[in-house]
Protein backbone atom coordinates (compact mmCIF):
# COMPACT_ATOMS: atom_id res chain seq x y z
CA UNK A 1 0.00 0.00 0.00
CA UNK A 2 1.69 3.20 -1.16
CA UNK A 3 1.42 6.29 1.04
CA UNK A 4 -0.52 9.19 -0.37
CA UNK A 5 1.56 12.08 -1.64
CA UNK A 6 -1.07 14.68 -2.55
CA UNK A 7 -1.66 17.33 0.09
CA UNK A 8 -5.33 17.70 0.95
CA UNK A 9 -6.13 21.36 1.54
CA UNK A 10 -8.72 20.69 4.23
CA UNK A 11 -6.32 18.50 6.19
CA UNK A 12 -6.02 18.44 9.94
CA UNK A 13 -2.59 18.46 11.53
CA UNK A 14 -1.97 16.11 14.40
CA UNK A 15 0.96 16.23 16.75
CA UNK A 16 1.15 15.26 20.38
CA UNK A 17 4.10 16.88 22.13
CA UNK A 18 3.16 15.19 25.40
CA UNK A 19 3.53 11.73 23.89
CA UNK A 20 6.47 12.03 21.53
CA UNK A 21 7.22 8.30 21.89
CA UNK A 22 4.03 7.52 19.91
CA UNK A 23 4.94 9.52 16.78
CA UNK A 24 6.25 6.52 14.85
CA UNK A 25 3.30 4.32 15.84
CA UNK A 26 0.84 7.05 14.87
CA UNK A 27 2.55 7.62 11.52
CA UNK A 28 2.55 3.89 10.75
CA UNK A 29 -1.13 3.54 11.70
CA UNK A 30 -2.05 6.49 9.44
CA UNK A 31 -0.13 4.95 6.56
CA UNK A 32 -1.82 1.60 7.10
CA UNK A 33 -5.25 3.27 7.03
CA UNK A 34 -4.18 5.37 4.01
CA UNK A 35 -4.74 8.56 6.01
CA UNK A 36 -1.12 9.69 5.94
CA UNK A 37 0.29 12.20 3.49
CA UNK A 38 4.05 12.01 3.33
CA UNK A 39 5.93 15.28 3.47
CA UNK A 40 6.72 16.98 0.20
CA UNK A 41 8.85 20.10 -0.25
CA UNK A 42 5.69 22.22 -0.13
CA UNK A 43 4.52 20.71 3.14
CA UNK A 44 7.99 20.76 4.68
CA UNK A 45 7.94 24.54 4.49
CA UNK A 46 4.57 24.67 6.23
CA UNK A 47 5.49 22.10 8.86
CA UNK A 48 9.11 23.24 9.48
CA UNK A 49 11.05 20.81 11.68
CA UNK A 50 8.06 19.56 13.66
CA UNK A 51 6.91 15.96 13.26
CA UNK A 52 3.45 16.94 12.08
CA UNK A 53 1.69 15.00 9.40
CA UNK A 54 -1.30 16.16 7.37
CA UNK A 55 -4.11 13.68 6.98
CA UNK A 56 -7.72 13.91 5.81
CA UNK A 57 -10.28 14.44 8.55
CA UNK A 58 -10.98 11.13 10.26
CA UNK A 59 -14.70 11.83 10.16
CA UNK A 60 -14.64 10.99 6.44
CA UNK A 61 -12.89 7.64 6.98
CA UNK A 62 -15.97 5.88 8.39
CA UNK A 63 -19.55 6.12 7.20
CA UNK A 64 -21.06 6.33 10.69
CA UNK A 65 -20.26 6.26 14.41
CA UNK A 66 -20.89 2.53 14.73
CA UNK A 67 -18.35 1.76 12.02
CA UNK A 68 -15.79 4.01 13.72
CA UNK A 69 -16.38 2.37 17.12
CA UNK A 70 -16.07 -1.08 15.54
CA UNK A 71 -12.76 -0.09 13.88
CA UNK A 72 -11.35 1.24 17.16
CA UNK A 73 -12.41 -1.88 19.07
CA UNK A 74 -10.94 -4.13 16.36
CA UNK A 75 -7.65 -2.22 16.54
CA UNK A 76 -7.53 -2.36 20.36
CA UNK A 77 -8.26 -6.09 20.38
CA UNK A 78 -5.50 -6.63 17.83
CA UNK A 79 -2.84 -5.11 20.09
CA UNK A 80 -0.77 -7.30 22.35
CA UNK A 81 -0.85 -7.02 26.14
CA UNK A 82 2.75 -5.81 25.92
CA UNK A 83 1.66 -2.83 23.82
CA UNK A 84 -0.61 -1.55 26.60
CA UNK A 85 1.78 -2.58 29.40
CA UNK A 86 4.64 -0.66 27.80
CA UNK A 87 2.44 2.40 27.37
CA UNK A 88 1.47 2.39 31.05
CA UNK A 89 5.10 1.86 32.08
CA UNK A 90 6.13 4.92 30.08
CA UNK A 91 3.47 6.98 31.83
CA UNK A 92 4.68 5.80 35.25
CA UNK A 93 8.27 6.77 34.38
CA UNK A 94 7.17 10.23 33.28
CA UNK A 95 5.10 10.83 36.42
CA UNK A 96 7.97 9.77 38.69
CA UNK A 97 10.15 12.55 37.28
Amino acid sequence: MAPRTKVVLDSNLQHDNARAHTNRQTRDAFRQLELWTDRTKATQKRLSQCSLGPHPALIHHCDNDEEFIADVRRWCRGQSCEFFTNGVRQLVKRWKL
